[in-house]
């Protein structure tokens, strides 16, 4: 009626442009609300590209969005590029959201990095709708997993789960579980303690940590599990519990009833086996009481504390230097023996494929070519998890060109080989590898290369005006030799290699030198380093743990200044304080004693983790010589941590 009335008194003109109006704004809210509901990925992007071209205005952006869309399903990114560079601004808001949705997983397509984040940080979440949403999200988490940012893969899956179908959100809770499995220790922490970490990640940060906890039976893992359900009742884990979690509490423990030690008792591997023989029996005698465990604030920081057996086994002691192992295996098993632990020398480990093994054995060294049976896992403590680690730290530190400087030796091989397969996969090209000679040689390198510059800084003294600072001279005697010659990448070149340390326009600087060396020679070679490059921009140094020994003098610590390390926990953090203490003591602060003390404590959770290890996937124990798990073939590989020198002090880093 009201309408009637108004036709009645408004002129023709004027009605028919109110009409025109209210016309245009119902079709493009229509346009707005129906952008996703039009898109049917059964229709090919040809048919969305011929819509276009019969439509006008809003309607052809409309539908050459949707082609774009349907390009980029059917793979065909050429096609796909090239009309969205044929959109000419402005574009509505529903447009422009769709519009970097498309450069975004474009750019990702493409491998393109800077223009994957800007196409990102065009996009705020809350403005998408539902299914623009479930996009985005999908696309973070593929850009975080291209940035081996686990951390951004996890905040991603959390805020897909509630978009995702039933049957999909089973195989995301999977995925999130298995980003949670790949957070170091100080990072769980970080985040635990984030004021503005939400529910969802506070409660699946707490279910991990029950089911990292090792506990005494499998009530009480009920118990801590129907606390955390009480706790946290919405949360998308309480409804379905993740498998692993499933599987740990069907794990049933080996009854331990006689436990035998594989040791070298004699000969130059005695105070090895004496170490590792130490470290168990601490870990056996303070699991026996578990009261006395869980009132402790030092054992409290490990979860794999709280493991004890009542009463404690019997535990036997066969000296592999005394018999073959055929032998002692006899004997074990007339022993009734119910697990092994051992042997530690890389040869008798190497036996163990030839042996046939029908007792459960932990070996405390990893064979060349494990053989994958179910009834042997390898655990040592090989430079490879350290060489592994550290090219996963510089690449989360986004380094581009890392330098790995290595003993021409078999261990330095094999650290060289672990190193470069890790950062192939991460970067997906090599790095550069150089191996230094012995310390006498880096000497006489040291001293002939000081010679060089003196006779330059004398030759420069007479062709430089006198006024010229001494810091001048050598500053700009630098960079004239930096504009022919790669200084670190030439350093230690064979002598056909020399070609790869010209500079080329499109090869970047080395940005950080990862070295496999005792203290003495990394003094050495930082000597090399630094007279080879000038003093700003200096790549960051990393080592490893050959590089930490008791036995470093202040001096030599205060010339570590900012080298970063990686070891075992126990010596990183020195904690839990007491073990550290007892560790020290009985080692007599030898630290190659002390990391295989550590061995022998963790071997004692592991023996008692013997089916979780055998059947569970994403199981992982915090120890003292890191965050342990098992891959396909048994071997137990281990997560690490750093310190930083500062101020000849050791300063543990996230």
């Amino acid at each position: 009626m009201l309408l009637m009335r108004l036709t009645t008194q408004l002129p023709r003109t004027i009605l028919f442009l109110l009409l025109t109006l209210i016309l245009l704004n119902g079709c493009q809210q229509s346009i707005v609300r129906s952008l996703d509901e039009l898109y049917d990925p059964t229709v090919p992007a040809a048919e969305y590209l011929r819509r276009s071209q019969r439509s006008q205005a809003t309607e052809t952006n409309t539908w050459r969005l949707l082609a774009i869309r349907a390009w980029l399903q059917e793979g065909q990114l050429a096609q796909a590029i090239e009309q969205l560079e044929a959109f000419v601004p402005p574009l509505t808001p529903e447009h422009h959201r769709e519009y970097y949705l498309l450069t975004l997983a474009i750019a990702i397509e493409q491998q393109d990095l800077t223009a994957a984040i800007t196409s990102r940080s065009a996009l705020a979440a809350e403005t998408l709708s539902q299914s623009q949403q479930l996009r985005y999200y999908q696309l973070c988490y593929t850009l975080a997993q291209w940035q081996q940012d686990c951390l951004g893969a996890l905040s991603a899956l959390i805020a897909l789960h509630p978009l995702l179908s039933p049957p999909l959100q089973a195989a995301n809770q999977q995925q999130i579980w298995s980003c949670l499995t790949t957070l170091s220790p100080t990072e769980k922490q970080a985040l635990t303690t984030k004021p503005f970490a939400s529910p969802t990640l506070q409660g699946w940060l707490a279910l991990f940590a029950v089911y990292e906890t090792a506990y005494p039976d499998q009530q009480q893992r009920q118990q801590a599990i129907a606390a955390w359900c009480q706790q946290y009742p919405n949360h998308p884990a309480a409804n379905q519990l993740p498998v692993a979690i499933i599987q740990q509490l069907q794990a049933q423990p080996l009854k331990l009833k006689k436990i035998g030690l594989l040791l070298p008792l004699n000969g130059p591997y005695a105070p090895y086996g004496h170490s590792l023989y130490q470290g168990f029996m601490q870990a056996a005698k303070q699991a026996k009481d578990q009261n006395t465990s869980s009132n402790s604030a030092d054992t409290m920081t490990l979860s794999h504390q709280l493991v004890h057996t009542t009463p404690l086994p019997e535990i036997i002691i066969y000296d592999t230097t005394a018999n073959p192992l055929s032998t002692l295996f006899t004997q074990a098993k007339q022993d009734q023996t119910s697990i092994l632990v051992g042997p530690l020398r890389k040869q008798d480990v190497e036996q163990l494929n030839q042996l046939k093994v029908t007792i459960p054995l932990l070996a405390l060294n990893v064979p060349q070519q494990p053989a994958a049976q179910p009834a042997i896992f390898y655990y040592g403590l090989t430079p490879n998890d350290e060489t592994q680690e550290a090219a996963r730290r510089l690449w989360r530190q986004k380094k581009q060109q890392p330098l790995l400087l290595i003993p021409r030796n078999e261990m330095g091989e094999k650290a060289a080989q672990a190193f470069q397969s890790t950062w192939q996969q991460l970067a997906g090209y090599p790095p550069t590898v150089r191996y230094f000679p012995k310390s006498a040689e880096l000497k006489q390198m040291i001293n002939q290369l000081s010679k060089q510059r003196l006779t330059k800084v004398k030759v420069a003294e007479k062709t430089v005006p006198v006024e010229m600072s001494e810091t001048n001279e050598e500053q700009t005697l630098e960079e004239t030799d930096n504009a022919e010659v790669d200084p670190l990448r030439a350093l230690f070149a064979e002598p056909a290699e020399e070609p790869v340390a010209v500079i080329e326009p499109s090869q970047p600087a080395i940005d950080a030198i990862y070295m496999v060396a005792t203290p003495e020679e990394f003094i050495l070679l930082k000597a090399l380093l630094d007279m080879s490059t000038p003093v700003t921009g200096r790549p960051r140094l990393y080592a490893g743990s050959r590089c930490l020994q008791s036995t470093i003098d202040p001096d030599h610590r205060l010339e570590m200044e900012g080298l970063q390390l990686v070891d075992i926990p126990l010596l990183i953090t020195q904690q839990p304080k007491a073990i550290h203490q007892q560790a020290a003591k009985q080692c007599h602060y030898d630290f190659s004693l002390m990391r295989l003390y550590a061995m022998g404590y963790d071997a004692w959770a592991l023996i008692n983790h013997f089916d979780e290890l055998m059947k569970l996937p994403y199981f992982q124990l915090s120890g003292l010589t890191g965050v342990l798990k098992a891959d396909s073939y048994g071997i137990i590989h281990r997560q690490l941590s750093w310190a930083r020198y500062h101020r000849g002090q050791r300063v543990a880093l996230p």
